[in-house]
């Protein structure tokens, strides 16, 4: 079930997450890869990225093709 979640209502990786990708996506034409979210949020690992990035995705925040590279976008930029 998918619920749209308020930004000011996020825990503190959920926001770090989504400012770097908001960040990424205004300096680049493409959304940035799942390393590099992890290192400019300084994440320990991928998976923490990628659980992350699931929440945001079922929030409704955050879309991605996961057969598509570099396809994380934000919602409100539909």
């Amino acid at each position: 079930m998918s619920v749209k979640m308020s930004e000011a209502n996020l825990r503190p990786r959920m926001k770090a997450v989504l400012e770097f990708v908001r960040e990424f996506r205004a300096d680049h034409d493409y959304g940035p890869s799942i390393r590099e979210i992890q290192r400019g949020c300084e994440f320990t690992s991928t998976a923490v990225t990628e659980y992350q990035l699931v929440k945001l995705q079922e929030l409704n925040l955050i879309d991605r093709d996961p057969n598509i590279a570099r396809s994380i976008r934000l919602c409100s930029d539909r």
